[in-house]
């Protein structure tokens, strides 16, 4: 028989069905962190986790949001990785869920569309600190 190790609310609201899009998260696992990444309203950058969030609309653009949680402990630390209509001066579009690729244990990728029929590779890596 298996044993509850943790438990926590993460809060996130989220508003559209357009599944793979914007309405969901990416999953992965750094050997002793989770990510859960999702898209996020602005109006939540600064908000704390015990604090009910601002709903984010599918297609709106929105702030790409991580919850790294602790695999032993459950410690849970929200951060803020891009915006997904400007990363690193560049205005970039169709952000989708379904668009990012594990490349190993603290590193993804994101394929985005820029314009002119040119589409732009963002390479994250996730610190475990």
């Amino acid at each position: 028989m298996g044993k509850l190790v943790w438990i926590k609310k993460l809060p996130k609201i989220q508003r559209g069905g357009r599944r793979g899009v914007g309405s969901s998260f990416k999953w992965i696992y750094t050997g002793n962190h989770h990510y859960l990444l999702y898209l996020d309203n602005v109006k939540n950058l600064n908000l704390p986790i015990d604090k009910v969030p601002e709903p984010h609309i599918d297609g709106a653009g929105g702030f790409l949001t991580s919850y790294k949680i602790n695999d032993a402990t459950g410690a849970v630390v929200k951060a803020s990785i891009l915006d997904t209509r400007n990363v690193d001066g560049t205005f970039v579009t169709q952000f989708r869920i379904d668009r990012m690729f594990s490349i190993d244990d603290n590193e993804f990728l994101i394929e985005m569309y820029k314009k002119k029929n040119e589409d732009v590779m963002i390479r994250v890596k996730m610190l475990n600190q």
